[in-house]
């Protein structure tokens, strides 16, 4: 995992921009987990059919012709249901759908030197129509952290 700090942008669609620093990767996984408590869903869940079976007594039907061992994954806002896949869609990459998800606008920046390019796109001419607060008020709430 990365250790590289994370500045994260929020903009919803009304209201104003938030921002904040996440230590690395793990720390902002972390934050999302515990966000998605409040939530009806899982960012990201890992687990086999068997495990399943034992935890709620059955094995959903659409695993039922899966060996009882094999490892399936969910992970709600990135594949847009609460199905299982066998493919492994990355904790990061789900960490990342669940914090977009009903925003206008989010950004992740790796670092200081990413989130002040992030706020001097969001400063120019073309910055996208973001959020109620715009791309000016988007970018003031990242700056005021890479100050």
């Amino acid at each position: 995992m990365s250790s590289t700090p994370l500045y994260i942008l929020a903009v919803p669609h009304r209201g104003e921009s938030s921002a904040y620093i996440c230590s690395d990767r793990a720390d902002f996984i972390a934050r999302m987990h515990a966000a998605a408590l409040r939530s009806d869903g899982e960012v990201y869940f890992r687990t086999t059919p068997d495990e399943l079976a034992e935890c709620l007594g059955m094995i959903p039907p659409e695993l039922g012709d899966l060996p009882r061992d094999t490892v399936v994954y969910r992970a709600d806002w990135l594949l847009g249901s609460a199905d299982y896949t066998t493919k492994d869609p990355g904790e990061y990459e789900a960490a990342l759908a669940f914090a977009a998800h009903d925003l206008s606008g989010f950004y992740v920046a790796e670092g200081a030197a990413e989130a002040r390019d992030i706020v001097a796109r969001l400063y120019s001419p073309n910055a996208p129509h973001i959020g109620q607060c715009g791309p000016i008020g988007a970018a003031a709430a990242l700056a005021a952290l890479v100050a």
